[in-house]
């Protein structure tokens, strides 16, 4: 039996949960520990310090910069516990998910059952990659020697210019995207698109511009066919364009979480 698979009541937000599995999952490593209620069970440990840290500091409100640094420890926390899960299939939970009691887990996959089984079922043997599709900037023009006469004339030709150079850009970025996503598809379960904003951010060092970046849900036997398939869709972009691809992760982009409402889970 699991340190936290009981039913005595534990203090106030003694219970941080990561995740939701099948309840044949294997074992999980201490500090993490499975919380079984029928066919699901979710994984939890007490509190990690990062989190804790964090609250403390959020609610003393003292010092931005340490409130990021603990911030990304804690997500650091979060996420590498997430990882480590060997199960076939899992629903990552959201950050600082909390409860009080084992029983108000239980609760929770009762209330929830089959939301989270569905999303157990889209996910089953399967990963998600991410791509991230970086090119050179477009030019935005410049205004012609007309316009430059008056400064009024240059605002406006300036404007448009930039008007026009961001729905040429729009319009590269979607149709990058679905040519990308289309070849990857072949291989993919699903395939999502995100865009990283409008010209200008964000930018890599070397100067490049995140033109597009896609989630793909992909079987884990079938990450060569995956790799194989982004060259192919790579070759059609561009020589200027290139593909930086982190994963596999859990597929953060392809469940669905019900919203939880006080009582059942959250910060305590």
């Amino acid at each position: 039996m699991n340190q936290l698979d009981q039913d005595s009541p534990a203090q106030a937000g003694s219970l941080y949960l990561y995740a939701v599995v099948p309840a044949d999952c294997p074992e999980v490593s201490p500090p993490l520990s499975l919380i079984r209620h029928g066919s699901l069970a979710a994984v939890a440990s007490e509190p990690p310090d990062a989190l804790v840290d964090l609250a403390a500091h959020l609610e003393s409100l003292q010092g931005d910069r340490a409130g990021f640094a603990g911030l990304e420890e804690a997500v650091r926390t979060h996420e590498a516990a997430v990882e480590r899960l060997q199960a076939e299939s899992v629903v990552p939970l959201r950050l600082g998910t909390t409860v009080r009691t084992t029983e108000d887990v239980r609760r929770l996959l009762d209330l929830h059952g089959s939301a989270f089984s569905s999303s157990l079922s889209r996910v089953a043997g399967q990963v998600e990659w991410s791509v991230r599709v970086c090119t050179a900037p477009q030019p935005a023009g410049t205004p012609s020697d007309d316009a430059s006469a008056s400064s009024g004339r240059a605002y406006l030709e300036r404007r448009r210019l930039e008007k026009e150079s961001a729905q040429r850009d729009r319009a590269r970025r979607e149709q990058t995207g679905a040519r990308i996503a289309e070849r990857l598809a072949a291989v993919a379960t699903e395939v999502a698109l995100a865009y990283d904003g409008p010209p200008g951010g964000p930018v890599h060092p070397e100067g490049a511009h995140a033109v597009v970046r896609l989630a793909c849900l992909v079987p884990r036997s079938s990450g060569e066919h995956f790799f194989d398939a982004l060259d192919d869709a790579m070759a059609d972009v561009g020589d200027d364009a290139y593909a930086e691809v982190t994963g596999p992760w859990p597929p953060y982009h392809f469940v669905s979480l019900p919203e939880l409402v006080d009582g059942e889970a959250g910060p305590s």
